[in-house]
């Protein structure tokens, strides 16, 4: 930060600032496998038609405390039974071994940020007072998944289970990378998806102060300018023509006024009104579709009024 005092009736203060980390948080994932959360709807009294059905299941929840548990020994022994060959579309052999139906994923935004305001303050005279200033962020947010454990097993299959599923008989169409095909991934890997999300913003803004007797007023503007796009890492099978690479880059100007004021009818009693209209851009989770898989914008996109 830097205090610059340029005169009695003008000061201008400025900051800057960077700051950078990683934020995760671990899930369980699987694959060719059954759900393992104990709350997954078809495990619970409600997902069952029959009377007797509903009751046998709320009688386990009720008296036996591992239902509503993890079953962690569960994954481990169905990883480590489960050899499988690896093959691409050649019939070349990628990997051997035991592959994991259940795996702990690490969900990863690392991101770094660049701020700077100025602030400008001056005195016109002893009623008027003029501020204004102006202001850029930029923002980077990497996000990917990171394979955290195995749970006994060998190495995971990079693929998209659903996509495997709906289309058994296009390999490509279910690849996670098609820049990777067939690729076999271990712990500490990335996986599954990989994209950067991009925001900059830029503002200007200024605000007018005059102070009568038993009496304010002020009035001010602001404008700024946001711009963002997502950056695919991986070529999505399912999405190869819109998933890799930069998206469209979209543009939002917002403008905002406000004025507002008071007035003293003693020194107990005071009206103040303040009125305001501006424009402020959609956050950036809310600007793609299904931004772990493509580039695809929402539809309409603007600007909150």
């Amino acid at each position: 930060s830097h205090n610059w005092t340029i005169s009695n009736a003008t000061k201008l203060t400025t900051t800057a600032g960077y700051w950078f980390g990683t934020d995760g948080g671990t899930a369980l994932n699987w694959q060719s496998a059954a759900d393992p959360r104990p709350d997954y709807y078809r495990y619970l009294p409600s997902y069952f038609t029959q009377q007797a059905d509903k009751d046998r299941v709320m009688a386990q929840w009720r008296s036996n405390p591992s239902v509503s548990q993890i079953n962690w020994d569960k994954f481990y022994t169905a990883n480590r039974q489960n050899f499988e060959v690896i093959t691409d579309a050649q019939g070349k052999e990628v990997a051997r071994g035991n592959r994991a139906k259940y795996i702990v994923e690490d969900r990863i935004n690392s991101l770094n940020q660049f701020q700077f305001n100025s602030i400008l303050n001056h005195d016109i005279n002893t009623a008027w007072n003029l501020t204004g200033g102006i202001n850029f962020n930029r923002y980077v947010n990497h996000v990917y998944n990171e394979v955290e454990d195995l749970l006994g097993a060998d190495y995971w299959y990079d693929i998209d289970q659903f996509a495997e599923r709906d289309f058994k008989d296009n390999p490509d169409a279910y690849q996670n990378n098609l820049r990777n095909p067939y690729r076999v991934v271990k712990e500490g890997d990335k996986y599954s998806h990989n994209y950067k999300m991009y925001h900059y913003e830029g503002g200007l803004w200024a605000i007018a102060n005059y102070k009568g007797s038993n009496y304010s007023v002020y009035g001010g503007g602001s404008y700024s300018y946001v711009n963002f796009w997502r950056d695919g890492l991986y070529q999505k099978g399912l999405f190869k023509d819109n998933s890799y690479g930069e998206s469209e880059k979209t543009d939002l100007h917002n403008y905002g006024v406000k004025l507002g004021g008071e007035y003293r009818i003693t020194g107990r009693h005071i009206i103040t009104t303040n009125l305001a209209q501006g424009q402020r851009a959609p956050i950036m989770r809310n600007v793609f579709i299904s931004p772990r898989t493509r580039n695809d914008l929402v539809d309409g996109l603007k600007s909150e009024t």
